[in-house]
Formats: C-alpha cells, sequence, structure tokens
C-alpha cells in the first residue's frame, strides 16, 4: 500500500495532470454533456475541484456532514479559477492528513465508503479518493474528446503534457 508522502505524491500528480487537461478547454466546450442527465464538463470540473478533499475528509473523519457545504463552495468555480480550486485542494488534503503518523496511515482503521467493516486508511484513500480521481480523469479527457478537443492524446491523460501522436 501507499505511504503518506506516496498518496501525496499522487495526488500532486493528479492534479497536474487535470489541470493541464482544464487547459486545453475552452468556454465552447463547458455545456457539453454525453446525455442530458450527466455532468456538464463544467459540472465536472467542479466537481474535481472538492473530490479528492471530500473523500479523504470522510475517510479521516467518518462523516459526509462536509459534503454539502463543499459541493455548494463548487459551483462557483469557473474555468479560470479551476487550476487555484484544485491546488487548493491539494493543499487541504494535505492539511487532513498532516496530523496522522506514517505508522497510524498505514495501520488506522477506517470505514469504508459501504460504511460496513473496516480498512486501513492507506488502502481507503488508494482505493478511493486516488482511483475516483483516476476515472474522473479519464472521463475528463473522454469528454473534452468528445466536446471537440480531438487533438488530444495519451500524452495529455497520463503525462499531464503535449506530445506527438504515435
Amino acid at each position: 500500500m501507499l505511504s503518506k508522502s506516496e498518496f501525496l505524491a499522487a495526488l500532486k500528480r493528479e492534479t497536474k495532470i487535470l489541470i493541464h487537461l482544464a487547459s486545453k478547454l475552452e468556454a465552447k466546450h463547458l455545456d457539453f454533456r454525453f446525455t442530458p442527465p450527466q455532468r456538464s464538463t463544467i459540472e465536472l470540473l467542479q466537481y474535481l475541484t472538492i473530490n479528492l478533499e471530500a473523500g479523504t475528509t470522510y475517510f479521516v473523519t467518518g462523516s459526509w456532514d462536509h459534503w454539502e457545504g463543499m459541493a455548494e463552495r463548487a459551483k462557483a468555480v469557473d474555468l479560470a479559477g479551476f487550476a487555484k480550486a484544485l491546488k487548493k485542494q491539494e493543499a487541504a488534503v494535505a492539511k487532513l492528513l498532516k496530523p496522522i503518523s506514517d505508522k497510524a496511515f498505514v495501520t488506522k482503521k477506517v470505514k469504508p465508503v459501504s460504511g460496513k467493516g473496516s480498512v486501513v486508511l492507506s488502502q481507503a484513500l488508494f482505493e478511493g479518493t486516488l482511483t475516483w480521481s483516476i476515472g474522473y480523469r479519464m472521463q475528463l479527457f473522454l469528454q473534452a474528446k468528445a466536446a471537440g478537443l480531438s487533438g488530444l492524446n495519451s500524452g495529455n491523460l497520463w503525462a499531464g503534457k503535449d506530445s506527438k501522436k504515435h
């Protein structure tokens, strides 16, 4: 399982890639949605600004009491403020985890999202918040391509940088 420093490094990498992908978007892409009940691109960006912090807060506190306030805050995020909001989220997660020792990070039992049983915090954060972020990163990539950004390729998705098509 990941150590706390490895988890935070992975979070930082996710933030970098998400900021890169969002930097390719323009206002004309923001209203796109695959189907009417799914999130628009701007709604997905807004969700991404709280996804990791909300999940981490749940695993640290055992409660979702913070969710509504975070969701309301996210509604104010626009494309221009996305990168700043992601960096703020990255800092908030680091702050949440700071008082947790390296040993507790890999031994402390927490409630999984199902609320049933328990898992080790590092496992919950890996299988929860980190994998959620990677999944939503893929959604953002596919949504951006479907919205008209045909020039995106695997370098944008996996490395967070422009690369030549292979």
